[in-house]
C-alpha cells in the first residue's frame, strides 16, 4: 500500500503504509451481566429477542460506511467488539491457521464471514485451529451424510478477564450455525443462573455458561447433563472459566457423558507484548491528528511499555483488552487536554502582539499542526534525585561513599529510563536482585531498605512493600519446612522487595559441615527468583563479604546468575574519622557532652577496637558510649551526687577507659616494657623508634598505621628471648592503638599444616582469625620450609592472607626461628620476604649478660650472690665458665641460665633447711664459688672442657 494513500477524509494518513494489526478477541465494552448464563439458538438475523420480549435492534450504520464495508451477517450481538473488522488478507502475521484459511479461500473458493473474523483476531492460535477443525469436520459430515448430533462440538474456554471468551463463544455459535452443525432456530437469551427442565424444552441449540465457576459441585454438572439429555435435537455447550481447579475438573468428569463432551479445552493466555502492540496499533489507526508518523509510533511504544508494566504488576489479574482500551482512552483524553491547553496558551501569547485591526488570525498565520510530542508524552517528570526521601536519607548518612556513588548511578539510570519511556524506547535494564555485603555494623540492612524504597519510587515494582526476614527465620525444623517458609516469603514479597539478613549463614555452619535445610533455602531461592530485569519482585541478600562470595560461587550454580557478584553493593568498615563522626552524632542525639580529653580517649579506644575480628562498626560506637554512661553514673554516684545531676557532667576520659593514662604516658621509653630483660637495648630501641614515629605522625594528623611494620621475622639462637619479646610486642602495639587486645596467640607449624589435601588453607585461616586484632606468633616457623605440598600450601596461604584487607594492618604477625633456618625459609618463596621485610635479630647472650640474668632470677626468691665474700678472681672465674658453656652445642642462652638458677635455688633452700634452730642466718646468700661449682657441673654434663 502506498505511503500517501488517502484515508476516508481524503487526507494522507501516516499509518496508511503500515499493515493493519490483527483484530484482537475482545470482551464486550458493555458486557452482559456475568451472573447470568446465556442460552441462544440461531434464527433470522434481523433482530434478537430476549425472554422478556424486548427487541435489541442492530445499530444503524452511516450510509457511507454501508457502501464501503462488506456487510457482515450477525446472528447475535450480545458482545460488541472494541475494534473494527479487518480483512484477514490484509494482515501480515505468521498465523498458520490464518494462512491455511486463505489457502482454502483461494484454492477452494471457500467463503465464511465468521471464519474471516476469527482469523483476523490477534493471537488465539489454538482457537483459530479449532474453528478450522469444526468447519472441516462439519464439511466431512455433510459429504458423508453423518448425523451431526454424534459429533462433539462442545467447547471449554479457559482464560483471564478481557481475553475474549464471550466474543469467541458468540462467533463459535455463529460458525456452528453457518456450517450446519446445529439446527436453525430462533435465538433466545435466558437470564437464568441454572438450566431447568423447562429450559430443555425450548429450541436453543447452543448454551454458553460465561461463569462456569458456578459449577462447584458434581451435582451441578449432573443436573445440566440430565437436562440436556432430555432434548431431542443437537445442543452445544460452551463453558468459560477464569480458573479451573480440582473441584471444577471433577465436575466436568462427573459422568462419562461429561468427560466426552468437555474434552475440547482451549487455554487463552494473557496478552504479551506483541499482542498489546498490535491491539494498540489498531486503536491508534482509528485516531487522527498526529503531526508525524514518528509521533504516532512514539505514543504506541509509550503505551505498550506502560501496559507491559501493568501486566507484570497485575499478573493473572490483568484485564487484557479492557485494560488496553481503558488506558488508551484515558491517554487520549490527556493528550486532547494538553493539546487544548497548549493551543490556548499559544493563542493568548499571539493576541498580546497582534490586534483585530491587523486582519489576521492565528489559524491563518500558524495552521493547526496536530499533536506534538509534548502533547503525547506530557511534561517532563521530576527527577527522582530531587524527590526521593530514601536518597535524601542516604546522603545524610556518614561515610558509605561507594554506596552513595552506586545509588547515585542507579538514580541516573532511573531518570534516563523515564525519558526513554516517554519516547517509547528501551531503557537500561536494572538488576533487581543483589547481594549487599560488608562487615557487621556498617548498615547493610539499612542500605537494603533504602535500595528497596528507591526501586519502589522508581516504579520498578508494583506494590513497593518491603519484607525483611533473617536467614535463620527461614530454616525449618522438619523436612520440607525450609522450602515452605522460603516459598511463602517469596510469595509475600511479590510486587515488592524481600530482604534476607545474615544470608551468609545459609551456606555452611561454623564447622564447615553441609546443612541440608540451609541448602534447601538456597535451592528454593535459585529456583524461584528470576534474573530477568522485568520481574515483579526484588530479592536482596545481606551478609559478610567473604562468606557471601563463597556461597555465590559454590552453593548453587544458578545462584550467581540470579545474584551476579559484579552487581553486589559492597560496604567497607568505617574509617577512623568516620567512627569519630558517628560518635559525635550519637552524643548530639543523646544530648550528652564529653570533655576534650574524653573524646580523644574515645577515639583511641575505637582505633584499637576496629582491628578486632568481631568489630561491629557503628554498633561498637553505641556500645562504647553505653559503657561510658554507666561508668559516669557510677563515678558520680560514688562522689555522692544524685542521678538528677548526672546529665550536667561531661563524659570524662576515665569513663571511656579506666586505664586511659597509658595513652598519654606512651611517649616514655619502651625499655619499661622489658622488665627483667638484660641486653635487649637494641630490641627495645627498635620498638621505641616506632613509638616516636606514631607520636610524630599523629601530631600532624597522619595515620601512622601504614608506616609502621606489622609483620616481623624474629631470628636468633635458642633461648635469646624471641618468645618473651613477642609477648611484650602485644602490649607495645596495643598502647600504640593498633591492636584491640594485648593478647599474643602462639601457634606452631603443626597448627598450620593439614593432614590431607584441602585442610591446610582452613587451618591457616583459622589461626589468622584467632590472631586478628592481636599478635600471632608462629614459633619455629622455619619448619615451613620442608619440601612437602602441605608446607608449600601453608606458605602460599600465609602470603595471600597477609594482603587481604581484613588482616593487613589489623594484626601483628611474627615468624620466629634460628638464623640459618629462617634464611632458608625466606628463600623458599620470594613473596614471603616481601611480606616480612622487618627482621629483629637476637644475639647469643654474653657471659656478663648471663651473670646479670642469673642474678635477676635468683633475686625473685630473695637470693643474693655474696659479692662481699668473693674477690674479683672468683667473679671472673664464673664468667669464664659461662663463656665455655656458650660454646657447647646445646647451649640455650636464657633458658639454660634459668635452668642453672633453679639448681642454685634448690641448693640454697636445702642448705637453709638444714639449720638446726630453724632461724634465718643472715638471709639467703650464695657465693661466687658455689655458683662456679654449679656452672662447672652443668658444663661437664654438656661435655665441655673444665
Amino acid at each position: 500500500m502506498s505511503s500517501d494513500a488517502p484515508d476516508e477524509s481524503g487526507r494522507t494518513s501516516p499509518w496508511s503504509e503500515v499493515s493493519p494489526p490483527v483484530m484482537t478477541p475482545l470482551e464486550s465494552s458493555s458486557p452482559v451481566n456475568d451472573e447470568n448464563d446465556f442460552t441462544f439458538s440461531v434464527s433470522e438475523p434481523a433482530q434478537i429477542e430476549s425472554s422478556e420480549g424486548n427487541a435489541f435492534p442492530k445499530p444503524e450504520k452511516k450510509e457511507k460506511e454501508k457502501k464501503k464495508e462488506k456487510k457482515l451477517v450477525r446472528l447475535t450481538e450480545w458482545t460488541t467488539p472494541l475494534l473494527k473488522h479487518v480483512d484477514p488478507e490484509l494482515i501480515d502475521d505468521n498465523s498458520p491457521s490464518r494462512l491455511e484459511w486463505l489457502r482454502q479461500k483461494g484454492e477452494n473458493s471457500e467463503q465464511n464471514e465468521i471464519m474471516d473474523e476469527i482469523m483476523a483476531m490477534i493471537g488465539i492460535e489454538e482457537v483459530k485451529a479449532h474453528f478450522l477443525w469444526a468447519k472441516e469436520r462439519a464439511d466431512i459430515a455433510n459429504r458423508w451424510k453423518e448425523d451431526m448430533r454424534e459429533i462433539n462440538f462442545d467447547l471449554v474456554l479457559h482464560g483471564g478477564d478481557g481475553t475474549g471468551k464471550r466474543r469467541i463463544a458468540q462467533l463459535y455459535a455463529e460458525l456452528l450455525s453457518s456450517i450446519g452443525a446445529v439446527s436453525r432456530h430462533k435465538l433466545r437469551l435466558e437470564h437464568k443462573q441454572r438450566i431447568t427442565e423447562n429450559d430443555g424444552k425450548n429450541h436453543a441449540t447452543v448454551i454458553f455458561f460465561p461463569n462456569s465457576e458456578w459449577f462447584e459441585t458434581t451435582a451441578d454438572m449432573e443436573q445440566v447433563m440430565d437436562t440436556m439429555n432430555k432434548r431431542d435435537d443437537k445442543v452445544v455447550i460452551i463453558l468459560a472459566y477464569r480458573t479451573i481447579g480440582e473441584v471444577r475438573e471433577a465436575s466436568m468428569a462427573v459422568t462419562s457423558e461429561s468427560r466426552r463432551r468437555f474434552c475440547n479445552r482451549i487455554v487463552i493466555d494473557n496478552y504479551g507484548e506483541i499482542e498489546i502492540k498490535q491491539f494498540l496499533g489498531r486503536l491508534l489507526k482509528e485516531r487522527t491528528g498526529f503531526e508525524t508518523k514518528a509521533d504516532a509510533e512514539t505514543l504506541l511504544r509509550t503505551l505498550a511499555h506502560r501496559l507491559m508494566k501493568q501486566r507484570k504488576a497485575e499478573e493473572s489479574d490483568f484485564c487484557n483488552a479492557n485494560a488496553i482500551a481503558e488506558l488508551f482512552n484515558k491517554t487520549f483524553d490527556d493528550i486532547y487536554n494538553r493539546n487544548h491547553k497548549r493551543l490556548e496558551l499559544e493563542w493568548v501569547k499571539w493576541t498580546r502582539t497582534n490586534a483585530p485591526s491587523d486582519g489576521q488570525n492565528l489559524e491563518t498565520v500558524k495552521p493547526e499542526d496536530g499533536f506534538t510530542l509534548q502533547d503525547i508524552v506530557g511534561p517532563e517528570p521530576l527527577s527522582l534525585r530531587s524527590t526521593s526521601k530514601a536518597w535524601k536519607g542516604l546522603r545524610q548518612m556518614i561515610g558509605l561513599d561507594s554506596v552513595k556513588r552506586e545509588i547515585s548511578d542507579l538514580l541516573h539510570v532511573i531518570d534516563f529510563n523515564h525519558q526513554c519511556e516517554r519516547q517509547g524506547k528501551q531503557g537500561i535494564a536494572i538488576p533487581l536482585n543483589r547481594f549487599i555485603t560488608g562487615p557487621p555494623g556498617v548498615g547493610k540492612t539499612t542500605i537494603a531498605k533504602i535500595l528497596a524504597e528507591i526501586l519502589s519510587e522508581g516504579g520498578f515494582l508494583s506494590t513497593g512493600k518491603i519484607i525483611v526476614k533473617t536467614a535463620l527465620a527461614l530454616v525449618g525444623g522438619n523436612g520440607g519446612e525450609s522450602e515452605e517458609k522460603t516459598t511463602k516469603a517469596l510469595e509475600e514479597a511479590e510486587g515488592g522487595i524481600l530482604i534476607i539478613d545474615d544470608a551468609h549463614l545459609l551456606y555452611k555452619d561454623s564447622s564447615g559441615r553441609e546443612d541440608s535445610d540451609r541448602q534447601n533455602i538456597i535451592d528454593t531461592l535459585t529456583a524461584n527468583v528470576s534474573g530477568k530485569p522485568d520481574a515483579n519482585r526484588s530479592v536482596i541478600l545481606c551478609g559478610y563479604s567473604e562468606e557471601m562470595e563463597k556461597m555465590a560461587l559454590n552453593a548453587n550454580q544458578g545462584l550467581q546468575r540470579r545474584f551476579p557478584l559484579e552487581h553486589a553493593i559492597k560496604l567497607d568498615s568505617y574509617t577512623q574519622d568516620e567512627l569519630g563522626q558517628i560518635l559525635d552524632m550519637m552524643l548530639a542525639r543523646d544530648g550528652i557532652a564529653a570533655s576534650e580529653r574524653g573524646l580523644k580517649v574515645a577515639r583511641c579506644m575505637l582505633s584499637r577496637m576496629r582491628t578486632g575480628p568481631t568489630f561491629g562498626n557503628a554498633a561498637e560506637v553505641q556500645n562504647l558510649l553505653f559503657r561510658a554512661k554507666l561508668r559516669r553514673m557510677r563515678r558520680l554516684k560514688d562522689a555522692g551526687m544524685g542521678f538528677a545531676d548526672v546529665h550536667h557532667h561531661k563524659l570524662a576520659a576515665e569513663d571511656f577507659d579506666p586505664d586511659w593514662e597509658r595513652w598519654f604516658s606512651s611517649n616514655s621509653s619502651n625499655t619499661s616494657l622489658f622488665p627483667g630483660f638484660v641486653g635487649f637495648d637494641h630490641v627495645s630501641g627498635q620498638f621505641e623508634r616506632y613509638q616516636k614515629i606514631a607520636n610524630g605522625m599523629r601530631r600532624y594528623g597522619i595515620d601512622p598505621r601504614p608506616h609502621i611494620p606489622s609483620a616481623f621475622i624474629f631470628k636468633g639462637p635458642s633461648g635469646t628471648g624471641k618468645t618473651s619479646v613477642a609477648k611484650k610486642v602485644g602490649t607495645i602495639f596495643y598502647d600504640l592503638g593498633f591492636l584491640s587486645s594485648e593478647q599474643v596467640i602462639v601457634c606452631s607449624v603443626t597448627d598450620l599444616v593439614g593432614e590431607y589435601v584441602g585442610k591446610t588453607g582452613p587451618k591457616v585461616r583459622k589461626q589468622f582469625e584467632r590472631g586478628l586484632g592481636k599478635v600471632l606468633f608462629i614459633d619455629e616457623a622455619y619448619l615451613l620450609s620442608q619440601k612437602s605440598t602441605f608446607h608449600e600450601e601453608a606458605v602460599a596461604e600465609i602470603i595471600d592472607i597477609m594482603t587481604r584487607p581484613r588482616y593487613a594492618g589489623n594484626m601483628v604477625v611474627i615468624l620466629a626461628g634460628y638464623d640459618q633456618d629462617m634464611e632458608r625459609l625466606l628463600r623458599t618463596n620470594s613473596g614471603l620476604r616481601s611480606r616480612f621485610p622487618t627482621i629483629v635479630k637476637f644475639k647469643s647472650m654474653a657471659p656478663e649478660t648471663c651473670l646479670q640474668h642469673l642474678i635477676q632470677c635468683l633475686a625473685k626468691l630473695k637470693i643474693q650472690i655474696d659479692e662481699a665474700t668473693g674477690d674479683h678472681e672468683q667473679r671472673t672465674a664464673v664468667l669464664e665458665v659461662f663463656g665455655r658453656l656458650r660454646k657447647t652445642a646445646q647451649w640455650a642462652n636464657g633458658r639454660d641460665v634459668e635452668t642453672l638458677a633453679q639448681r642454685i635455688i634448690g641448693y640454697v633452700f636445702i642448705k637453709a633447711g638444714e639449720v638446726e634452730d630453724g632461724t634465718e642466718s643472715g638471709g639467703l646468700v650464695v657465693s661466687f664459688e658455689e655458683v662456679r661449682e654449679h656452672l662447672e657441673e652443668m658444663l661437664q654434663e654438656r661435655g665441655g672442657e673444665l
